[in-house]
């Protein structure tokens, strides 16, 4: 998987070489271009692309945030209710 990445962030380093600008956007695009040639070829590695990975870390990520959200909206009409049912 380390090697997928490094692999991919060098030819996106040596697209952005080859329109010599060094901007960010050159870099997406390298980028891009890497993830799609590291897609094609991706029967030389023997792991699963990081990409999978990746998009599993994000979906965690986006369900978490999702739920820290919710929770925190409940503590919220919590707090803001004009009678709390408390009983000790």
């Amino acid at each position: 998987m380390a090697f997928q990445i490094l692999l991919n962030f060098f030819i996106a380093v040596i697209w952005m070489f080859m329109n010599s600008s060094l901007t960010a956007t050159t870099f997406i695009i390298g980028y891009l271009i890497g993830l799609i040639l590291i897609i094609i070829t991706r029967r030389f590695f023997n792991s699963r692309l990081y990409v999978w990975r990746l998009w599993s870390a994000v979906k965690l990520a986006l369900l978490f945030l999702k739920e820290l959200l919710l929770s925190n909206i409940s503590v919220l009409l919590l707090v803001l209710r004009p009678k709390l049912n408390l009983r000790p």
